[in-house]
């Protein structure tokens, strides 16, 4: 903790800093060594005399009085603020300015025998570089009136190799404590009862929506917000309301209970021809001949808030009509068919997604997803697709899969444009997207080529489709696991080195892009990462190498997340309910190995340091990074010895420290070693040979 104090030193302060230097340049410098390859430069007085006590520490001798100096690093993550090494409160003195034009503020406390003065640069991730001077006196003034010049004076040098992004300063209480702030209001339970008429041979959809806001349960007549498609010109730019009152605020409508029933019930309408809608390079919605789909779209009044879904489907007799929900009717009704869905008490995320056309089905991924192909598509087309479509959903499911989850993949065609989207339950996509996936095995090369393959989409919107029914799951953290289930995918069906190629990219984009855009970097599981500009490549670049790495650490990893997305059925802060679901409540060693990848922003910067003896591999491993260290998987080592052997080796800690390994009698020198072979870990890492 810091206080402010000590305001008579504005006093002694200007009449001090007087004292930093001689003309002529008879002063002399001192470098401090702090740690992590970080080094500070102060100036002495000429008449003062130094003797150095180590690479960090010096006692400086004046006519005055002798003082020592030093120079360290000063982690404050666990303590949640910067104290003394006792626990002392730091107390601010008067502001003074360097010798470059920066107003620094010294922090004084007494401990002991002693009064000493800091000087603190904060280097982020709740690590500051302090510049300490100490002596013996109960006065911190005294000392401060002796020192100032040298503090002054002082500047400092990072490692050559630091990453020029600045680490937000908040420790895992801090987190906790801003996710939990704040009482989670239920939300308003919402139906909607609709009827499409679908008719492709007119090109034609028309939609009625008779939905109804029961806010009994929330307490309050406070309104929900609903946003009024506007499919083209002859959509309604309103609500009826029935029951209630609605207020227009732009291109949504609020909708008000009524006092007495605390409902509001509202009635929409919509009959558009030529229903079509495309974004950039893919379609998404339209009304054709031959495949009917809405896709990822707000065809109806949409809200944020879950809803409860009945949908009635009129389509032409011989077509067949497919939701994502329970079928409790078919019949047909003069030269219509008419099907009817139900949500049933699940309380589903939209938009909603639809499909209609003439199908095949077919059951993949163990029964556990439906497969439905436009009869236009070829026989032998088709039976690609649904090799394709069997390793996708498997593939999710394996990672991603929870009990009320469901992926049913719709495979449709649009006139001119791909068709890739994606709805609570279902990924709509077009032959030549899916057939895309064959090419799996190529991303990486695509991507060292610096071509970005489009099929990775694919895979990412299933992920989507899987995870729009985890009902509160925060859109931070699914973007996060659909770049993580789309490396998934890869490892399951490809080349380990491939698939690590593909992760290596995302900690690539991670690096390149963090350093190119700057600002302030939270940490994967601080909401305040929503806001921040590097929000997309911790999410896509970083988050997803660390849940892979995760899933390796972390025992039924797969089995933990499933509980996890299956316990969304409310708000609340996801990652504590993530812990739990790992049963990481408590302390210990693989709970340690969560907080610190999940709560500590950035990577570590880490730099090995190894050399041969004999039959021994030595190696010597520095985190580089600001903040506390990252827990790191070691175990094995892989050791590549020139003419292109590869062996690995077990690697131990021995008492005298560092790292050891045995390597065996090849009669051939090593050529490089890998601390962390068949893993792509989340890290900065530079080797050196000593």
């Amino acid at each position: 903790m810091i206080r402010r104090k000590l305001a008579v030193l504005a006093v002694l302060v200007p009449a001090c800093c007087a004292r930093g230097g001689a003309p002529g340049g008879s002063e002399r410098t001192i470098e401090l060594v702090a740690g992590k390859r970080i080094t500070v430069t102060v100036t002495l007085d000429p008449e003062a005399s130094f003797i150095r006590e180590s690479a960090g520490r010096y006692r400086i001798v004046t006519p005055e009085a002798a003082y020592s100096v030093s120079a360290l690093l000063d982690c404050w993550w666990a303590a949640g603020s910067p104290t003394g090494p006792g626990g002392e409160e730091l107390d601010e003195t008067a502001p003074i300015v360097d010798e470059e034009g920066h107003t620094v503020v010294p922090l004084a406390f007494v401990r002991g025998d002693s009064s000493y003065i800091e000087r603190r640069w904060r280097l982020g991730s709740c690590e500051d570089l302090v510049l300490r001077f100490s002596m013996t006196t109960d006065t911190p003034e005294a000392l401060l009136a002796i020192c100032s010049g040298t503090l002054r004076s002082g500047r400092f040098e990072l490692w050559e190799g630091s990453r020029r992004v600045q680490l937000a300063s908040r420790s895992r209480e801090a987190i906790l404590l801003d996710a939990g702030s704040g009482d989670v209001d239920p939300d308003p339970l919402i139906e909607h009862r609709m009827n499409l008429s679908i008719r492709p041979d007119e090109m034609r959809l028309a939609v009625t929506d008779t939905f109804t806001v029961d806010a009994s349960n929330v307490g309050r007549t406070e309104g929900t917000g609903f946003l009024v498609p506007v499919l083209d010109g002859s959509a309604p730019e309103t609500i009826v309301p029935l029951t209630g009152r609605m207020e227009r605020s732009g291109d949504s409508v609020i909708c008000f209970p009524d006092s007495a029933t605390m409902l509001f019930r509202g009635f929409y309408s919509t009959d558009v021809t030529g229903f079509y809608i495309e974004h950039g390079e893919t379609a998404s919605a339209q009304v054709r001949l031959l495949s009917s789909f809405c896709g990822g779209e707000w065809f109806y009044p949409g809200s944020t808030v879950p809803a409860a879904y009945r949908i009635r489907a009129s389509v032409p007799a011989g077509t067949e009509f497919y939701a994502p929900f329970v079928l409790e009717s078919r019949h047909a009704s003069g030269s219509s068919e008419v099907y009817s869905y139900s949500s049933q008490s699940e309380r589903i995320a939209g938009p909603v997604c639809w499909a209609a056309g003439r199908f095949e089905k077919a059951a993949i991924a163990g029964g556990a997803s439906t497969l439905m192909v436009s009869d236009e598509v070829p026989d032998s087309l088709a039976a690609e697709l649904t090799v394709l479509s069997d390793m996708l959903c498997t593939s999710v499911w394996k990672c991603l899969g929870f009990p009320e989850g469901r992926l049913d993949v719709v495979v449709v065609s649009s006139i001119g444009r791909p068709v890739l989207a994606a709805g609570p339950g279902a990924l709509l996509v077009s032959p030549d997207m899916l057939a895309s996936l064959s090419g799996h095995a190529s991303w990486a090369d695509s991507l060292a080529a610096g071509t970005r393959p489009s099929s990775p989409a694919v895979a990412a919107k299933a992920c989507r489709a899987m995870l729009e029914l985890s009902t509160y799951l925060p859109d931070e953290i699914e973007m996060a696991l659909c770049a993580y289930g789309t490396c998934r995918f890869a490892r399951d069906w490809q080349s380990a080195g491939s698939a690590d190629s593909l992760l290596e990219a995302c900690l690539l984009y991670y690096l390149h892009s963090t350093a190119e855009t700057g600002g302030m970097e939270p940490a994967i599981a601080d909401p305040q990462l929503t806001s921040s500009p590097l929000a997309q490549q911790v999410l896509l670049g970083k988050a997803p190498c660390v849940f892979q790495m995760l899933s390796e650490v972390i025992p039924d990893f797969d089995a933990g997340m499933g509980r996890f997305l299956s316990a969304l059925r409310h708000e609340g802060y996801a990652y504590a309910r993530l812990a739990s679901s790992l049963g990481l409540a408590g302390s210990g060693r693989t709970s340690e190995f969560f907080d610190a990848w999940l709560y500590q922003p950035g990577v570590p910067q880490i730099v090995v340091s190894w050399r041969e003896s004999g039959n021994g591999l030595f190696a010597r491993i520095e985190q580089l990074q600001p903040g506390p260290e990252f827990p790191l998987p070691l175990g094995r080592v892989a050791v590549f010895y020139e003419g292109g052997r590869r062996i690995l080796e077990t690697l131990g800690r021995p008492e005298s420290g560092g790292w050891q390994a045995v390597t065996r009698s090849l009669n051939q020198p090593v050529e490089r070693i890998d601390l962390f072979p068949g893993r792509i870990i989340p890290a900065d890492i530079v080797y050196e040979r000593v």
